[in-house]
C-alpha cells in the first residue's frame, strides 16, 4: 500500500470519498485537481470556500493539507498533524486519485 493510501485512509476517509457517489462529512474528492475551490454540487461548503473563483491543483493541495486556515481563512476542514514528508505523500496520493496524472487504482468507497 502506498504510504499516501495509508494516510488517507486513516485520516481523511471518514470525510471525504474519492469518488462522486457521496459526499460525507466533507465535499467528495472526485475531479478534485482542476475543479473550481468550493464547487461540490450538493455539498454545503464554508464560507470561507463558497463562490471562490481559484481552482484546487497539487500546490494549492498541500498548503491546504498543512494549514487550511492560512490557506482559506475561516474554513471548518480542521488541520491535521502529520510530518511534511506525510503532507507530501497525501497531497500525491489525492492528487494522483482525483484527476491528476496517473489515476491509479485508488480507494473507493465500494471498496
Amino acid at each position: 500500500m502506498h504510504e499516501g493510501e495509508a494516510l488517507f485512509l486513516a485520516r481523511c476517509a471518514s470525510c471525504h470519498a474519492l469518488d462522486s457517489r457521496e459526499n460525507l462529512g466533507g465535499p467528495h474528492l472526485d475531479g478534485l485537481i482542476g475543479r473550481r475551490v468550493g464547487s461540490v454540487e450538493g455539498f454545503a461548503d464554508s464560507e470561507a470556500l463558497t463562490g471562490r473563483e481559484e481552482t484546487w491543483n497539487e500546490r494549492r493541495l498541500r498548503r491546504f493539507l498543512f494549514n487550511p486556515e492560512a490557506e482559506f481563512a475561516g474554513t471548518s476542514m480542521p488541520r491535521i498533524s502529520l510530518t511534511y514528508a506525510e503532507y507530501l505523500h497525501l497531497a500525491e496520493y489525492i492528487t494522483n486519485c482525483t484527476g491528476g496524472r496517473d489515476r491509479p487504482q485508488c480507494h473507493r468507497s465500494s471498496d
